[in-house]
């Protein structure tokens, strides 16, 4: 398996069925050359495994610290299976060491960013914020500079 470096500015989130960790982002030397990674393991004492996108990442993110990210699934249909997996990401610091107030979604099951916009708008810009999903259905995002 892939066992990821130490690293700053990075994200853990459990997946909301209690079985998957998802660690997202952050850079090893602070250096914003590390591009984005997204890795994923089952429990704590399986190997890790890297989950690469089919397609290129956000354009403005190829490395991204300091953010705030959870996952969330999205249930469908009348049989209340799973129908996908993301992992959503707000705001951090770019390569550029500004504060980003953009949000996205990693689809974990096809494996593609996709951008969100919201009607009214979304939070300023901001970094070291904390994020958390509630029953899949409210976002509440906390702090941050």
């Amino acid at each position: 398996g892939h066992t990821p470096t130490i690293r700053n500015g990075g994200s853990l989130a459990m997946a909301p069925d209690g079985e998957k960790f998802i660690l997202f982002g952050g850079d090893p030397l602070e250096s914003f050359s590390t591009p984005v990674v997204t890795t994923l393991a089952e429990t704590p004492t399986t190997p890790w495994q890297k989950v690469l996108p089919v397609a290129e990442g956000p354009p403005s993110r190829p490395s991204l610290v300091s953010f705030a990210s959870a996952v969330v699934t999205e249930v469908g249909g009348t049989d209340g299976q799973q129908q996908g997996l993301y992992s959503i990401v707000f705001g951090g610091v770019g390569g550029d060491r500004a504060s980003i107030g953009e949000t996205y979604a990693f689809d974990l099951n096809r494996r593609l960013w996709r951008r969100l916009f919201f009607p009214h708008g979304g939070p300023p810009p901001r970094h070291s914020s904390g994020l958390c999903i509630s029953h899949n259905t409210e976002v509440l995002l906390f702090g941050g500079i």
